[in-house]
């Protein structure tokens, strides 16, 4: 059972992927790594998925078998404090591969 709290945090991720798969919507690898805009609104929106996921309870945690949360992590610090040393060929992965998994995987929890 889903403590309020992360359920909260559980739709404002949802919120924020579907945010993320909004504004990239359309875009191709070439055209997203030429828009410095999309860019920028890619790295915030991950530095704020990983925001959330840091509020997350210890019992969610420990419940949530295979919830990539040290990648999530370690993403959100790269982009926060190392956003120069980025790779966008890698973040436009994460947002065509790892997102719509991370997507199904909170939607199961919800």
């Amino acid at each position: 059972m889903l403590l309020k709290r992360d359920k909260i945090i559980l739709q404002k991720l949802l919120e924020e992927i579907v945010y993320l798969e909004t504004t990239t919507k359309g875009f191709t690898l070439e055209s997203f790594i030429a828009n410095e805009d999309k860019k920028r609104v890619a790295a915030m929106t991950l530095i704020n998925i990983g925001e959330l996921v840091k509020n997350l309870s210890k019992e969610f945690i420990q419940s949530a078998q295979n919830f990539p949360l040290n990648e999530i992590r370690a993403l959100r610090n790269v982009a926060a404090h190392e956003y120069y040393a980025l790779r966008f060929r890698d973040i436009w992965k994460t947002i065509e591969r790892d997102i719509p998994s991370l997507k199904k995987q909170i939607g199961s929890f919800l």
